[in-house]
């Protein structure tokens, strides 16, 4: 049963992440330009480190490129999770991006000649239904509104969902250490292309002549914390007796978001402060509750 605890393990890693992210965000960087630049400081080792380890390997100019692709619609998908967090609680925030399973699902019926059964309709239904939950503004009980930062967060889902789908084809096409090498590329030209733009260009630099040692640990620190529960989820999906449960058990990363929030708001606002009323937290709860038994569905359809 070891694989319980690896699957319970990766979720919380990502939880630090997240919570590392937004603390990023709203004490250490200039911006959210600043935060996704700086975040390619893990990508930019990986690219020089990994060829001198491992042989690196070319494919067809498609592959390459779709694959570099990938890597530039990633840093976006930050970019636009980032504009995310700055907006709302990361308890909010975690439990949207579940659904990025449904959407693989979806483009893999458009694009791929997959069949969605009645179970996985049901299932992304009942997902949807908990991320419109958590991103209904209920200010107003009259008239409950859409909250522009859902808008963001959606984006961003759709973004990794596509990533997921391209990272699958490439990897099928090329060994991986190759595969990390042209995804890391673009995903740096991506981090390139915002010195474009005027005010992100003018808030990088002045994130980077003002960067402490500080910052760059935080950051550092949260590359560990996410590789540490990919490593889980990886140990968790060859250990368990099938897929499916490995993706119920991690759906708990909902609940440790929903009570990391509670915990830094009470013992450490200085750190993290986020909604904590009664209202707030029914709604999180009952939001996290709704994605979690769509997934159960979908993982178990």
């Amino acid at each position: 049963m070891e694989w319980i605890f690896f699957a319970l393990i990766g979720p919380l890693f990502w939880t630090i992440s997240n919570f590392l992210d937004k603390y990023s965000i709203e004490k250490l960087t200039k911006g959210i330009a600043d935060y996704a630049f700086f975040g390619t400081l893990g990508p930019l080792l990986i690219l020089m480190g990994t060829p001198l380890l491992f042989e690196i390997h070319t494919s067809t100019w498609e592959v390459m490129l779709i694959t570099g692709f990938a890597g530039f619609i990633l840093n976006y998908s930050y970019l636009t999770y980032g504009i995310t967090l700055a907006q709302t609680d990361t308890s909010r925030v975690v439990p949207i991006f579940q659904l990025r399973a449904p959407f693989v699902l979806i483009a893999g019926t458009l694009f791929l000649g997959e069949f969605l059964n009645g179970h996985q309709l049901l299932a992304f239904g009942i997902i949807f239904l908990g991320a419109l939950l958590l991103s209904l503004d209920f200010a107003s009980l009259q008239r409950p509104r859409l909250t522009t930062w859902s808008l963001y967060a959606l984006l961003a889902t759709v973004g990794f969902a596509c990533v997921l789908l391209i990272n699958n084809y490439s990897v099928a096409n090329l060994d991986v250490p190759s595969v990390l090498v042209y995804f890391d590329t673009g995903f740096l030209f991506a981090a390139f292309t915002y010195l474009f733009y005027p005010p992100w260009r003018k808030q990088i630099i002045e994130g980077i002549k003002t960067a402490t040692w500080k910052k760059v640990g935080l950051f550092a620190l949260n590359d560990i914390a996410d590789e540490t529960a990919q490593l889980c989820s990886k140990l968790a999906l060859v250990t368990a007796p099938a897929t499916a449960l490995v993706a119920v058990t991690q759906g708990i990363q909902s609940l440790y978001a929903l009570i990391g929030g509670v915990v830094l708001t009470l013992w450490f606002p200085h750190i993290i402060s986020e909604q904590i009323s009664r209202r707030s937290l029914l709604q999180k709860f009952a939001g996290a509750a709704v994605v979690f038994i769509g997934l159960a569905i979908l993982s178990l359809s």
